[in-house]
């Protein structure tokens, strides 16, 4: 799976188990989806960051550039793909893929504790009386 980051933002490498956050988006949304990662890296550095997009993003934004590491649904390991991409519209999409997503993040990363956060959210403090 194609996977973008910004090499000086997120060290998936040391440490070992870790908490995740991710949220789910069409480009439209990519503001949204900046200002929760932002807040969410204020609160919680520590904290991995995904992105996953339901719709194209190639040529959209400068991965490099995102506090947040992006990937595409097109890519996870969907049963029939691209017909399941087509029989949803976008926001029942971004629902339809969730438990995909959670699999591939669990599959591929180091994660003890992953967190859906929903796009047009904000963190004004930290996680820690729920987690």
């Amino acid at each position: 799976m194609a996977e973008w980051t910004a090499n000086n933002v997120i060290n998936l490498t040391t440490g070992g188990a870790k908490t995740a956050v991710f949220t789910i988006i069409a480009k439209n949304y990519l503001a949204f989806a900046r200002t929760l990662m932002e807040s969410v890296a204020a609160q919680h550095p520590d904290f991995l960051r995904f992105v996953l997009f339901v719709d194209e993003a190639d040529g959209f934004l400068d991965p490099g550039q995102e506090a947040f590491i992006i990937h595409s649904s097109l890519a996870l390991a969907i049963p029939q793909r691209r017909l399941f991409h087509l029989k949803y519209r976008l926001l029942e999409l971004a629902t339809a893929v969730k438990p995909y997503y959670m699999q591939f993040l669990f599959e591929t990363y180091d994660i003890a504790q992953l967190i859906y956060l929903d796009p047009d959210i904000m963190l004004f403090d930290r996680l820690t009386p729920v987690l």
